[in-house]
């Protein structure tokens, strides 16, 4: 396994699979989020804004990027309640993550 970091923005992050987050109840993405979102054309935020994500602990949904930004997918994990987020929502959106990757063969994965 090879980890490493870098420091630029979201959207240029070349990888098979971008990891990105929402708390549950946010209705309109900010930070890293949103800028993936805004990239995308407002995909996450209408997937949210239908109901179709709701931001639960562990919660996932996929994004196709068709070349929007340079990373092939992005992946969306829910955080839960921002009042009760803690190590234990880290690591469940951490395992929640490693997870539908894993299951989508997925040879780089980044995140924020």
């Amino acid at each position: 396994m090879n980890i490493a970091t870098w420091v630029g923005s979201v959207t240029a992050v070349e990888t098979d699979v971008l990891v990105v987050n929402l708390f549950q109840g946010v209705t309109d993405p900010g930070g890293a989020t949103g800028a993936v979102d805004q990239a995308l054309g407002g995909i996450i935020g209408a997937a949210v804004r239908a109901g179709d994500f709701r931001g639960t602990p562990g919660e996932i949904a996929w994004f196709y990027t068709q070349g929007a930004i340079a990373a092939r997918r992005v992946l969306l994990v829910g955080l839960g309640k921002a009042d009760r987020f803690g190590l234990a929502q880290v690591r469940q959106a951490a395992v929640a993550a490693a997870r539908a990757a894993r299951k989508a063969r997925a040879r780089s994965v980044a995140t924020i």
